[in-house]
């Protein structure tokens, strides 16, 4: 299994909109303005829900927050946690996820 951490921009998202329905399987990227540029995880290649980040005190990413679409299986959340992990090495210091 793998998991993904996408930005809201990212082409997959945003831009492919003849092969976006691969990406979604069914599910609805989100609702509104707001839910448009959510963060995606992919699970697999598929939308399993997003997340965001919050930022320390020396406006560094801290904390992952997620929000599943469903209640992932422990192979799942191991996934995404190996994915946090390499967002924690990508910028540079670790990042809880809560």
């Amino acid at each position: 299994m793998r998991a993904d951490l996408i930005n809201g921009l990212d082409e997959l998202a945003m831009s492919y909109t003849h092969t976006r329905e691969i990406l979604l399987g069914g599910q609805v990227w989100g609702e509104g303005a707001p839910a448009a540029m959510y963060h995606g995880v992919l699970l697999d290649g598929r939308l399993a829900g997003h997340w965001t980040y919050r930022r320390d005190s020396r406006d560094r990413p801290a904390q992952i927050l997620t929000h599943p679409l469903w209640e992932w299986s422990g192979a799942e959340r191991s996934a995404v946690d190996l994915a946090v992990a390499q967002f924690g090495a990508f910028v540079g210091g670790p990042v809880a996820w809560v």
